[in-house]
């Protein structure tokens, strides 16, 4: 689905706070739809598996899809997979940095160990918990300890999760959920898709809430994309559901916050196709964006526990 730069701004110009609730609105009416069928295939299926790229909003649908289970009634624990990730050397940090070392590979992931605890969660034995520690890059036990109960549901979100090799459970008990942008913005003569629209939202919360700069962002961003390629596209077509996490108001929010530090950046061929259709867009205030929604993964201020 196309979205209108033009049509954005009339109905921001109508009603902000109308045309951001609808917004909210759709993209949890998406989520609803999946909890839906996991809540109605909890006894056989009690596994959800959440992928995307970058920038897309795993954590926060994982999340979503969480709360509607509570709400209902049932049982439900949303687990990041970059918790399973290997230690890293101060050399290995160091090629990181220099883009020598692979930081979207599956073989980050700490497989036989993800998979000897997933088998003991489904066996309902306690298992402590590992959290990883990115400013150091290691994985660390603070005394978590998880027992599933029976019958509660275990989502698992991360860039590879529906990569075979590393979950390697019977698929038959598992529910496959790929989430990523697939509607775009146009302005009439341009038009950005998913790659483009998952970078503004890196830049959101990386130029406006961390400091880098525009230049840096997008170069980091350009490694991560590789990853996309070869490790998460792939495994899309694995997939019995998909949530399109575009929020129509993004490209007005991105105005807002994003439009005058890109300003200084011009000449840039990934911030000019962004800045074509910012330079179009109206602004919207950032305080209307409700504490629980996606966008606020990138800008900070969620209730959501990430």
């Amino acid at each position: 689905m196309i979205y209108y730069v033009s049509d954005c701004n009339r109905r921001v110009k109508m009603n902000e706070q109308k045309f951001v609730d609808y917004c909210e609105f759709e993209y949890y009416a998406r989520c609803r739809e999946v909890a839906e069928y996991v809540a109605d295939h909890i006894n056989e299926k009690p596994v959800v598996l959440i992928a995307g790229p970058s920038g897309s909003g795993k954590t926060t649908t994982a999340i979503v899809i969480e709360h509607f289970l509570l709400d209902w009634g049932f049982k439900a624990h949303s687990i990041s997979l970059d918790n399973y990730f290997h230690d890293l050397s101060e050399e290995q940090r160091e090629m990181a940095k220099a883009g020598l070392y692979d930081l979207e590979a599956p073989s980050r992931i700490d497989i036989d160990f993800l998979n000897s605890q997933l088998c003991d969660i489904l066996l309902c034995k306690p298992v402590h918990m590992p959290r990883y520690n990115f400013s150091i890059s290691r994985r660390e036990f603070s005394g978590w300890v998880f027992q599933r109960e029976k019958n509660e549901v275990i989502i698992f979100e991360g860039i590879h999760a529906l990569n075979p090799e590393v979950i390697t459970i019977n698929p038959s008990c598992v529910t496959n959920i790929y989430v990523s942008i697939r509607s775009s913005f146009s302005n009439g003569k341009n038009q950005i898709y998913s790659p483009t629209i998952r970078l503004s939202r890196r830049m959101l919360r990386d130029v406006v809430q961390r400091g880098l700069s525009p230049e840096n962002v997008i170069y980091l961003y350009d490694r991560v994309n590789d990853g996309e390629e070869k490790y998460i596209k792939p495994f899309r077509e694995r997939c019995t559901h998909s949530i399109d996490t575009l929020i129509p108001y993004g490209i007005n929010l991105y105005r807002t916050l994003l439009y005058d530090d890109l300003q200084k950046h011009r000449g840039n061929e990934e911030i000019d196709k962004i800045l074509e259709l910012l330079d179009d867009a109206l602004g919207i205030n950032p305080a209307l964006i409700p504490n629980n929604s996606l966008m606020r993964e990138f800008i900070g201020g969620s209730v959501l526990k990430y």
